[in-house]
């Protein structure tokens, strides 16, 4: 059983998506949790190198420093700290002014508050109520530490912010707003996240501090859990070097917790994928197999059609590819094939043709022996027998005689080799009249004039019936022949003392020629017999008025290169012999 090459396609190109896809789904489930992990450890790696490396060449100040951790966050998302070795934090200004503003007092002095451990102690929502801005007025109570002011209670307008742990001795200050950075929603998406920070770097300082850990001079990462929420974490270290001493510690964490939701999501997801996939696949394998095979199928089908040799239906496409290529291709071929098969029918209707005219010519070469052979027999017995009589020494008066007839037989012979090679020429085939244009009028004069003895033997006259005079389009020499023969005929077999009439009759682009004698009629059963090669209707009759029984199949013959149409009829007292030609163009549009 032949297997459709649109299944075969189709079931190849679904094997391959669906083998794909298992891939895929396999791959992920298994190996894109720890792909990730390996590829966020690397970038937080490296960009932490990058950071400690600039700070070393370049020492940056508070600042820049808190302007360049702010930069960190945003392109990591993960906090970053810089600690000092003697276990506090050096920059703990720096990092607490991560967030916060900076208030213009009203004796004119700027103070700064930081907000940075209020936000992460989960109070983000609350000093977000207070619509903290540039210019806004604001009163706030707490104590100065190391140059800060840290704020107990914040009141901007109606609103207020009250921390619940209160500092001993609270002093009150007052004044506008002059500078201000809080937290994006990318960089802390909850108030948990700082919160968590904190307690990894506590974690972390307490590992350090209990020699749980050696501190390399490169990154150190350590996987930390957080008590509280049970997330995993990511913590990088780098040391900052001065010399050959360890000045400082550059401390980052990052979270797991996206990863492990993310995966678990695509983890559920993929059942879903894979079977939305899988019929995805089957699809467009189906319908881009109908695509590849169609014109495949129309080749075929074409192909198929030119083995019958039919080469009626061409493939049609669009395509600039292979497949167009070999369309053109065959197209071509079918063409060529059309081309090749048109001219060897051409070729073999034209052998056939010549076989059929050397056949003819072989057929015209034997009844042209036959009938020689026939129609000379009776004239050389004659022959034979006068010549016999004058060898037996007749009398004189007998010797001219047999002369005579041997002188006429042997005319007679003549004439008849004459008009079979006449007819033989006519017949084979190859021979081809001389059309031109001619007076049909000065023609028939000219006949009349050649046969005016012939005429007056019988006592006959020729009377011409015509409205004007005409020019043809003929053989002049061949129609002269058919006028010569028809003419002498109804001479031979009129009456004596009668007219022959000529009708010259227009009729819509020719002109028909009619010959009429007074005579006797021709029988009906044998008027189609009369253009047969020796067929006479009476042989003695025939024979002793001297015709050779070819006369009218010559005029046949003629008449038929010339394609026209001819004929015989009996009239009332005769009989009419009748025929056409084509009446010149010119001729007809003078008329």
């Amino acid at each position: 059983m032949r297997t459709s090459i649109v299944f075969k396609l189709f079931l190849a190109i679904t094997l391959v998506f669906g083998v794909f896809t298992s891939i895929v789904t396999v791959a992920q489930t298994f190996f894109l949790e720890k792909f990730y992990l390996m590829k966020k450890e690397d970038s937080i790696e490296n960009a932490l190198n990058k950071f400690v490396a600039a700070y070393e060449k370049e020492g940056w100040e508070p600042d820049q420093l808190k302007e360049e951790i702010r930069n960190f966050y945003e392109r990591n998302n993960a906090n970053l700290v810089v600690l000092s070795m003697d276990e506090t934090d050096k920059k703990q200004e720096s990092y607490q002014h991560l967030f916060g503003f900076v208030v213009r007092t009203n004796n004119n002095k700027e103070v700064s508050v930081p907000l940075t451990n209020i936000l992460a102690g989960g109070d983000q929502e609350e000093i977000e109520k207070l619509g903290l801005k540039e210019g806004s007025k604001v009163k706030i109570t707490g104590n100065y530490n190391n140059g800060s002011f840290i704020p107990v209670i914040i009141q901007s307008g109606h609103r207020v912010w009250t921390d619940e742990y209160w500092s001993r001795n609270p002093i009150t200050i007052q004044g506008e707003i002059v500078q201000i950075t809080m937290p994006s929603g990318d960089q802390i998406s909850t108030s948990s996240q700082l919160a968590m920070f904190y307690r990894g770097l506590q974690k972390w300082i307490w590992s350090l501090i209990n020699e749980e850990f050696e501190l390399r001079n490169q990154v150190n990462i350590y996987q930390y859990t957080d008590s509280l929420s049970g997330i995993k974490n990511k913590i990088f270290v780098k040391p900052v070097i001065e010399g050959e001493e360890v000045k400082e510690i550059v401390f980052t964490m990052t979270s797991l917790q996206p990863v492990d939701e993310a995966v678990g999501v695509v983890e559920s997801f993929y059942w879903y994928a894979f079977f939305v996939s899988l019929l995805l696949t089957i699809f467009i394998s189906f319908y881009f197999s109908k695509i590849i095979t169609h014109p495949l199928i129309k080749m075929n089908r074409v192909t198929r059609k030119m083995a019958s040799l039919d080469f009626s239906e061409k493939i049609r496409t669009n395509s600039n590819d292979e497949i167009g290529s070999l369309s053109l291709s065959i197209n071509k071929m079918s063409d060529n094939l059309k081309k090749t098969i048109d001219e060897l029918q051409v070729a073999n209707k034209q052998l056939q043709k010549d076989i059929e005219k050397e056949r003819k010519l072989e057929n015209t070469r034997r009844e042209f022996i036959s009938g020689v052979s026939h129609e000379l027999k009776t004239p050389l017995s004659v022959i034979k027998g006068y010549t016999e009589g004058i060898k037996d020494n007749i009398s004189k008066e007998r010797t001219a005689y047999y002369t005579e007839v041997i002188l006429e037989e042997i005319e007679k012979m003549d004439t008849l080799v004459i008009d079979m090679l006449e007819l033989a020429k006519l017949e084979s085939g190859t021979y081809h009249v001389d059309t031109d244009r001619f007076s049909i009028v000065g023609l028939l004069d000219d006949v009349y004039h050649k046969l005016l003895f012939v005429l007056q033997e019988k006592n006959m006259d020729v009377e011409f019936v015509t409205d004007d005079d005409y020019e043809v389009v003929a053989d002049r020499r061949r129609i002269e022949q058919v006028m010569t023969n028809f003419i002498t005929n109804a001479v031979r077999y009129g009456n004596e003392d009668s007219d022959i009439v000529i009708r010259l009759i227009k009729e819509e682009g020719v002109v028909r020629i009619e010959i009429e004698n007074e005579g006797p009629h021709i029988p009906e059963e044998l008027m189609g017999k009369l253009w047969d090669r020796f067929y006479r209707v009476d042989d003695s009759r025939n024979r002793h008025k001297g015709g050779t029984g070819l006369g009218l199949s010559i005029v046949r013959n003629i008449l038929e290169l010339h394609d026209v149409s001819f004929g015989v009829e009996n009239k009332e007292s005769g009989v009419r012999f009748y025929f056409y030609l084509p009446i010149h163009e010119e001729t007809e549009k003078k008329e």
